[in-house]
């Protein structure tokens, strides 16, 4: 009882859901159409008032009714306006001009793979007297802003993977969310570089996946491996990378390599003519080498974070798994078909010009680029598909130039200037 008579309350406490209730009660039944024609309303925004009055009004053929639920509630609009008989008087007493109407009606955000929330956003709907609604989204991204406003604003967050915001927003996000993965603040506690959109949702991907999803290529279950292979290396000119699964971290130090897996023939390892080539599946492998390393890497599945090098030349080509990259190259090329790579390159010691190669045929990638004020950036975007976010802006340099050119013929790809200065290094 407690919960029908929550459904009445909500179904009342908006004027557009009242005037639904009291049209199918007088005309018993109504078409969308004729209910949004009636209305003066937009048919998104119908749809959305139409959905909170679910168990109050049925749908049969192509009509509405009201359910012995929807017509207590409209016994009770009617009570509340006094009124015994018609619904005439009240239909011109809740009657609102069109442009009021227009105020009223929710904007409705749904079917992207990014949001964001800022305070622009929130204060125009404020000022309009608005609704905002996100629906069927895989990252809304919420910014520091008036909790105030935000609570006016905000009727609902639905079916979205990852919502990200500030602490001080957290107490009027999270109880307004219908099934979201996770809700946490922006870029995690213990992440050591800012990323917006896609960087952070791959990371909640990420944890929340690492130990068996098929995107990431069934990694084994950590209790399953043994150590097969614990030993300094030479230092060489370049690494060789082959993963199939399970876990590859790459970083700076004393050069040393060290294996767990399930069955020993997963793993292999070779060098030769300055190069050490590592194969691998399933396992899980630490590299540890000087920074100045240049390095190929190709991943079908897995996890893979490469942190701290300096390579003149780098190349990543990805065909699923979760990749990770903070890289200060020289020459840097990236190929991905699927998975999601999130990474961040430096250029803050750039000499002459540097070159960045992006080719995204499929899966999430995100790239935020370190340059200095004096450095040059020019980009060049060929995109015959997929999805492109970029907030890359030309500009003239007097020390050196960062060249982009990136292809995008499937997937999502951000590209990005970081904010210099901001920007944590890793211990």
């Amino acid at each position: 009882m407690h919960h029908m008579d929550d459904r009445i309350f909500e179904a009342v406490s908006h004027p557009v859901r009242r005037q639904v209730i009291l049209l199918l009660g007088e005309r018993k039944e109504m078409t969308f159409s004729e209910i949004m024609n009636e209305l003066s309303i937009e048919s998104p925004a119908l749809a959305f008032h139409m959905r909170k009055l679910e168990g109050l009004i049925e749908k049969v053929k192509d009509s509405y009714r009201l359910t012995d639920l929807g017509r207590r509630a409209y016994g009770v609009i009617l009570s509340l306006k006094g009124v015994s008989g018609s619904t005439e008087a009240t239909q011109k007493e809740e009657s609102v001009e069109p442009l009021e109407r227009k105020e009223m009606t929710p904007l409705i955000l749904r079917d992207r793979m990014m949001v964001e929330v800022t305070q622009d956003l929130v204060d125009e709907l404020f000022k309009e007297g608005r609704k905002l609604v996100v629906t069927d989204c895989v990252f809304v991204d919420f910014k520091e802003m008036d909790p105030g406003k935000l609570k006016e604003v905000l009727e609902e967050v639905k079916d979205v993977v990852t919502v990200t915001c500030p602490e001080s927003l957290r107490v009027v996000v999270e109880p307004r969310c219908r099934d979201v993965l996770n809700v946490s603040d922006p870029m995690g506690k213990n992440l050591t570089f800012p990323m917006l959109g896609v960087p952070s949702f791959v990371d909640k991907v990420l944890r929340f996946a690492l130990l068996g999803s098929p995107l990431l290529g069934s990694p084994k279950v950590e209790k399953s491996l043994r150590e097969v292979y614990n030993t300094d290396i030479p230092q060489v000119g370049k690494l060789t990378l082959e993963m199939e699964g399970g876990t590859l971290e790459v970083r700076e130090g004393a050069p040393h390599v060290r294996a767990s897996c399930e069955d020993p023939d997963d793993f292999e390892i070779s060098t030769s003519n300055d190069e050490l080539a590592l194969s691998f599946e399933g396992c899980n492998v630490l590299v540890t080498h000087p920074a100045d390393v240049d390095f190929d890497l190709e991943m079908e599945g897995g996890v893979a974070e490469l942190m701290g090098l300096s390579p003149r030349r780098a190349n990543v080509e990805m065909d699923g798994g979760v990749g990770r990259i903070d890289l200060v190259p020289g020459e840097m090329r990236i190929a991905v078909s699927g998975g999601q790579l999130t990474g961040l390159l430096r250029f803050t010691d750039i000499r002459g010009n540097s070159k960045v190669y992006m080719d995204l045929e499929g899966g999430v990638a995100s790239l935020a680029l370190d340059v200095p004020e004096q450095v040059g950036i020019v980009v060049s975007v060929d995109r015959k598909g997929g999805m492109l976010y970029s907030t890359l802006k030309q500009r003239e340099g007097i020390g050196g130039k960062v060249e982009v050119e990136a292809k995008v013929r499937g997937g999502l790809l951000e590209l990005r200037e970081a904010e210099s200065g901001k920007i944590e290094s890793r211990g």
